[in-house]
């Protein structure tokens, strides 16, 4: 019976003992908290927490090492000893420029692994990683815990500690509340806001567990302070494998009201509760289980991309279901940004391609309108005539459409006054040109669609003006393809300081919230396989170009507004021109292209006109007559090899002369309207053009002089 007796008690005393160390570990945990909500820099806390850790924690010595990745090593950050918390004579004599490379000890070691390490009795190790030249402090015990990607966590002692399975568990768990910690820093503000909350919380569990005894009822509120105070949603799972506790972060990121939520099962917030159940598997098999990149579901429906932790709360030593925390950290935005980086690395690619593909039909356009043109100056057969003026039109159609390609090169250099439109009109003219399909092809159908205006004078927009048709053009037929039923489209037109306000609303069947994500993306449609997917992605492209913001605002079966922020330009007063008595008739003209039959075919027009042309293919012996003879006027191609069309233009600037330099080249739209006199170039035209364009522009430089 004495027996007995004594095994009650040494039981009852263990307990005890498991208790009291559970609540001192609790204590830690309100004391590091309260360091968190008193501190707003990250030295603060650690100095505060070590000297905690020395108080409350049966250890002579706690450090932290922090990783300083520009130098890819550990270096101590903070450290206390027994002798500094009793404020002794004869201090502990800390080195503080401690510190560990790459490989080095097994801070390292627990750094790299992110799991901790323990060693009871140094001298019973082989390995000396323990070991630190430069360390002053004397070791026997070490207990080495990782702080994320902070850097490591150091207790130690001068005699040999023996460590129980349960401390060491409540030590990791105080690594990762102190990584927490760090992590939380910066969200200073929302902690302070919710300590009325907390407050109100902790008198509310106070009541509901007041059948409960002190210490339990402690350790209770001490964990809903910290559950409350984070910005993560969070939720205590009991036993029973329902939630018994919330915080006010998950209420908001879901969208849940309190009553909703709780004596639930947390299977609820997955969208497909397996993932639930599985995760919940894992951290009765392991303690400690997460999910990445996982989809929680909010009260409307919606969902939203997390990663997602549970962790057991209790001794993994017992074989009854324990309590858990299940902690989910919203990553929406960071996934938003990832996803905004893939559509510009998309447009970018497709930027590039468009390029090559707009400057090689350019060129072989150039050839053809070329050769038309000089056919057409040498017959009189009013058949062959309309022929040759058909095959023209279809050229121009053909360079028309390169110009629709070429919109996704654009890279948006500032606007001029030549690069300007008037934005009503051009707006009333684009209506009027869409009428055959809002209102001819909608009434075959049977439904009727009204497009309504309201347009306000505002000073030109600085866009190409065949860009902001075209914009115009597909924002339209947008808004029209997104009523099947019929309804009404409003474009609306109004100033705004520096900037023209476009507003173009429908009455159709609106967006869901990944539609509205995607819409900008090329070859993306809804329409099916007749639909490009590239009238939206254009008019991106051109808002873009021309330094435009353009927004999108749905509502499902409500409809869609588009409203698009373009800059306006100021009129200046243009230079007075040369009157015509003091230009001259006949120039001396070299015509410099790669492409050797483009370059003959526009020297035999300009020769056509009564100019002299010198026709070369080579640009390094167009280089060297620019030396030896000068020139009235200089046409070059930009892309060649060897020396390019800037560098053509820089040397022809370079004679007494300073001849005009003419920019004939593929690319011409990306420079169309832009001030190149920098670069000796006065005028860009782009391929193909028609003989009458050039003639025009030679005409307007020699006026300009």
């Amino acid at each position: 019976m004495k027996n007995l007796e004594e095994l009650l008690r040494s039981g009852l005393l263990e307990i005890n003992v498991k208790k009291n160390d559970t609540i001192k570990a609790m204590g830690v945990i309100f004391r590091l908290l309260e360091i968190a909500k008193n501190s707003i820099f990250i030295q603060d806390i650690l100095k505060k927490s070590v000297h905690v850790l020395v108080e409350e924690l049966d250890f002579e010595n706690a450090s932290i090492l922090l990783f300083v990745q520009e130098e890819n090593t550990l270096k101590l950050a903070a450290a206390a000893g027994v002798l500094d918390i009793l404020k002794a004579d004869k201090q502990a004599e800390i080195n503080f420029d401690l510190s560990f490379k790459k490989g080095e000890g097994i801070a390292w070691k627990v750094f790299e692994n992110q799991e901790a390490i323990f060693i009871e009795d140094v001298a019973l190790e082989n390995d000396s990683v323990f070991l630190k030249i430069g360390s002053k402090v004397p070791i026997k015990t070490i207990v080495c815990l990782p702080l994320k990607q902070f850097g490591v966590l150091n207790l130690s002692t001068s005699y040999v500690k023996a460590i129980s399975p349960q401390r060491r568990r409540e030590l990791i768990l105080l690594a990762q509340i102190i990584s927490g910690l760090l992590e939380t820093t910066a969200m200073k503000e929302r902690l302070d806001k919710s300590h009325e909350y907390l407050q109100k919380v902790v008198e509310e569990r106070t009541r509901d567990l007041q059948n409960a005894n002190l210490e339990i009822s402690q350790t209770l509120t001490q964990l809903e302070a910290i559950i409350s105070s984070a910005p993560q949603g969070i939720c205590i799972v009991g036993q029973d494998g329902k939630i018994q506790m919330l915080n006010p972060s998950l209420l908001k990121l879901t969208g849940f009201a309190k009553n909703e939520l709780l004596y639930n099962n947390p299977a609820i917030l997955f969208p497909v509760p397996e993932s639930y159940v599985g995760l919940r598997a894992g951290q009765l098999d392991h303690g400690v289980t997460n999910l990445t990149e996982t989809l929680i579901k909010r009260k409307n429906g919606s969902v939203f991309n997390a990663d997602v932790f549970l962790h057991s709360l209790g001794s993994q030593d017992s074989d009854k279901p324990q309590q858990s925390m299940l902690i989910i950290h919203d990553i929406s935005e960071q996934k938003a940004a990832a996803e905004k980086l893939l559509v510009a690395e998309k447009h970018k690619a497709l930027m590039v391609i468009a390029e090559g593909i707009a400057h090689k039909f350019n060129n072989l356009l150039a050839s053809i309108l070329g050769n038309v043109q000089l056919l057409d100056m040498s017959i009189e057969d009013p058949t062959l005539k309309r022929r040759l003026k058909n095959i023209e039109y279809s050229v121009m159609d053909g360079a028309q459409a390169v110009r629709r390609l070429q919109a996704f090169t654009r890279v948006g250099e500032p606007s001029s006054i030549k690069n300007a439109v008037e934005a009503s009109q051009a707006i009333l003219e684009v209506v009027e040109f869409t009428k055959p399909v809002w209102q001819d092809e909608a009434l075959k159908k049977g439904l009727l669609i009204e497009i309504s205006t309201e347009l306000e004078i505002c000073q030109k927009v600085a866009m190409n003006e065949a860009d902001f048709r075209e914009m115009v053009t597909d924002l339209l037929i947008n808004a029209i393809e997104a009523m099947p039923r019929g309804g009404n489209v409003h474009v609306k037109l109004f100033q705004l300081g520096d900037f023209a306000i476009l507003e173009v609303s429908d009455t159709g069947v609106g967006m869901t919230e990944e539609v509205k994500r995607r819409i900008f993306d090329p070859f993306f449609t809804t329409k099916g396989v007749a639909a490009s997917g590239l009238g939206l992605s254009v008019a991106y492209t051109a808002i873009k170009a021309a330094k435009g913001i353009i927004e999108v605002e749905t509502t499902l079966e409500k409809g869609t507004t588009f409203r698009v922020k373009l800059p306006v330009v100021k009129i200046t007063q243009d230079t007075p021109a040369k009157t015509d008595g003091s230009v001259k008739k006949y120039l001396d003209i070299m015509v410099i292209d790669d492409e050797e039959d483009i370059a003959e075919v526009i020297a035999s027009m300009l020769e056509a006109e009564g100019h002299t042309v010198i026709c070369l293919s080579d640009p390094k012996e167009a280089m060297s007559a620019l030396t030896n003879k000068h020139f009235d006027l200089v046409i070059t191609d930009l892309g060649m090899p060897g020396i390019t069309g800037w560098e053509i233009a820089k040397k022809a600037k370079e004679s007494d002369v300073k001849p005009s330099v003419i920019l004939l080249t593929g690319w011409g739209a990306e420079f169309e309207g832009q001030d190149l006199s920098l670069k000796g170039v006065d005028a860009v035209m782009s391929k193909p053009c028609k003989i009458e364009k050039l003639n025009a522009l030679i005409h307007q430089l020699l006026l300009q002089g």
